[in-house]
């Protein structure tokens, strides 16, 4: 897995949960599919997550390049842990259930809530 650069989303029309592990090739998750839960842990080239319009769960953990999360507009749940160069939170109007820790360098989250 350690190989894995590239990721197209699309063509995974029933997957419902992609989890990816120490994959440090991966940069950036493109935008697209039907994935409903994402956990990313370890991916220390990963910088930036654009939106992702189905996803309803998303966790991060230990991605120290991982400078900005885009807007998600269905996301019901956030967690992110240790990614100490993110700065910003697009908006998630849909937000019940945040958990952001040891994020030093968090300046902006977007109003969660309308």
């Amino acid at each position: 897995v350690y190989k894995l650069r590239a990721l197209s989303l699309d063509r995974f029309l029933s997957l419902g949960t992609l989890t990816l592990d120490e994959c440090d090739g991966i940069d950036t998750i493109p935008a697209g599919g039907t994935i409903k839960k994402l956990c990313i842990g370890g991916c220390y080239g990963l910088y930036t997550l654009p939106t992702q319009s189905s996803l309803l769960k998303l966790q991060l953990k230990d991605c120290p390049r991982l400078s900005v999360v885009s807007s998600m507009p269905e996301l019901d749940t956030l967690e992110i842990f240790k990614c100490p160069k993110l700065t910003a939170v697009g908006f998630m109007p849909k937000l019940q259930t945040s958990n952001i820790q040891h994020c030093r360098n968090l300046i902006t989250i977007d109003s969660m809530h309308d």
